[in-house]
């Protein structure tokens, strides 16, 4: 095959594209059910730290600090735990498992279909496929990245239709689990700052509002206060690198500390106020909304796993996307050879960074920094030629937008 040429799927109709997909993932899912259900000991799962959260909120007793919880999202969520605590672990790590896949895989095929309208309805199913090897660690281990993928991916596509108020909750939920998330909240208001702004404030003051009814005020009070004292000082920049995070300051440590921690910081906060000024000033230019959408959700989600405060491994699963859209781009007829060999070099180091789990030294390949640096060359190339950003430029005209900013 061309490597110039969108990558395909033979000749095989959307339909059967779809099945294999759906077969692919189902079978994962089947595996990964077997293994809890059946298991003497479960194993490689984090769910546990979700239902102790859930009997913790309904006992009463303190979210944060314990060494057998760990623990670290907001209040909020320990409140939507608490049904899943009253069913039987395994048949909620299950649960949790389906749920959250069938959300993924229905946000990138809305995702797919709404803000890259190029992709026909075989090449969405293809992007599907192509999501699941830097998914399958969050599935196996039923982290929420699955799901908050699944939030931000229908967030995106939600701001191009103009659902607001659907775009916002979803936003919203998506900060409550994880704070980061703000970012893409932030570039998605800049993009429709007059219908997007108020209701997302809306929203996220409600969400930090719940846990308010179903437990007494001064416990949720002291939960919240718990909590932003344990994320302030989890920031895990100084322990053993095989323990802490996978993002730029990885990167920073292996070149021998050239940014000091607060330089660092100011590195973060500068390349995000830069990637707010673009959106901002293209939108000013009058830039099409899709575009602007297609821009945050790729160098939004890269920014958010390179600068983020708390990027695993897994949270690379939202990384699976981006790369099924950059393969899959019509515009790679046209590409140049110094973006294939960046799109080609970015896959195999996650590609790499993958097949290492399994074995022994896992922890220590990643240490290399594998993953931040695969992540870095999806945006240079971005930065090379506007791809895949600008690929669906000519179908700009196939969705009515409500603009309402």
């Amino acid at each position: 095959m061309d490597a110039r040429r969108p990558a395909s799927f033979g000749g095989y109709d959307a339909r059967r594209v779809m099945l294999f997909a759906l077969a692919c993932w189902g079978l994962l899912l089947a595996i990964v059910a077997g293994r809890l259900l059946f298991a003497q000991k479960v194993n490689h799962s984090v769910y546990f730290i979700f239902d102790a959260a859930g009997r913790n909120w309904i006992a009463g007793d303190e979210l944060y600090g314990s060494g057998k919880t760990l623990f670290r999202y907001s209040p909020t969520v320990a409140a939507f735990f608490a049904p899943w605590s009253m069913l039987p672990q395994r048949a909620a790590e299950v649960l949790w498992r389906v749920g959250s896949a069938a959300a993924w895989i229905a946000s990138l095929i809305y995702f797919f279909r709404v803000c890259v309208p190029t992709l026909d309805v075989r090449r969405r199913w293809i992007g599907v496929l192509g999501s699941l090897p830097l998914a399958l660690l969050s599935v196996n281990n039923g982290q929420t990245n699955v799901l908050l993928g699944a939030l931000l991916f229908t967030a995106y596509a939600d701001a191009l239709r103009g659902r607001w108020n659907r775009c916002a909750v979803a936003l919203a939920a998506a900060v409550l689990f994880k704070l980061w998330p703000i970012a893409a909240a932030g570039l998605l208001i800049l993009c429709f700052p007059k219908a997007l702004g108020t209701r997302f404030v809306a929203a996220l003051a409600a969400g930090l509002a719940v846990p308010f009814l179903f437990q007494r005020w001064d416990y949720v009070a002291t939960e919240y206060r718990d909590w932003v004292v344990y994320l302030a000082a989890d920031l895990r920049t100084d322990i053993d690198m095989q323990f802490g995070y996978r993002d730029f300051w990885l990167l920073n440590r292996l070149a021998g500390n050239v940014l000091t921690l607060p330089q660092y910081q100011l590195l973060q906060l500068g390349s995000g106020a830069a990637l707010g000024a673009v959106v901002a000033w293209l939108r000013w230019r009058g830039r099409d909304a899709a575009e602007l959408v297609r821009l945050t959700a790729f160098a939004g989600t890269i920014w958010m796993l390179g600068f983020g405060p708390a990027t695993e491994s897994c949270t690379y699963s939202l990384i699976g996307p981006l790369l099924a859209w950059a393969w899959l781009d019509a515009a790679r007829s046209n590409e140049s050879l110094v973006e294939r060999l960046l799109l080609q070099l970015s896959t195999l180091l996650f590609g790499v960074a993958l097949l290492c789990v399994p074995t022994t030294y896992s922890r220590s390949i990643e240490t290399l920094g594998l993953q931040p640096i695969g992540a870095a060359l999806l945006f240079l190339r971005l930065l090379v030629a506007g791809r895949p950003v600008q690929a669906a430029i000519a179908a700009r005209a196939v969705l009515p937008l409500r603009r309402a900013a």
